[in-house]
């Protein structure tokens, strides 16, 4: 072969080396825009999520400032309802005891506690007042 067509075939290689670059690098770049317009929609989605998460967050804090205000407005303590819930069922059991007590002498207790014979002279002196 002679200098001439090794020229002529050494352009040719490159520019079907050209060509095929060419078209790989097409191809690579359609790949690449393909796969970053799919980041980009996560993108998107993940970001629209993260804004309803912070909406939804600075919604429970407001509320949670309303209750703190409340308290504080009422003067309510964890501590001081734990004792106050506390004082009052001391005060419930003690009032069950009281009513055990009441319901005992109403029910039968007083009956044991005066004598009859003593009842009976009772009711003896009051006829007498009664009478006069």
């Amino acid at each position: 072969m002679l200098e001439k067509d090794i020229k002529k075939y050494i352009k040719q290689v490159r520019d079907e080396a050209n060509k095929d670059m060419k078209r790989y690098t097409g191809a690579l770049s359609e790949e690449f825009q393909g796969r970053v317009s799919a980041i980009a929609e996560e993108y998107k989605s993940i970001n629209k999520n993260i804004k309803e998460i912070k909406r939804t967050l600075e919604s429970h804090t407001e509320e949670i400032g309303k209750l703190k205000v409340d308290m504080e407005e009422n003067r309510l303590d964890v501590k001081d309802m734990k004792s106050d819930i506390k004082e009052m069922r001391m005060d419930l059991i003690e009032t069950k005891r009281d009513i055990k007590d009441v319901k005992f002498w109403v029910t039968g207790g007083l009956k044991n506690k005066v004598d009859n014979k003593h009842f009976v002279d009772l009711d003896s002196r009051v006829r007498i007042l009664e009478k006069k």
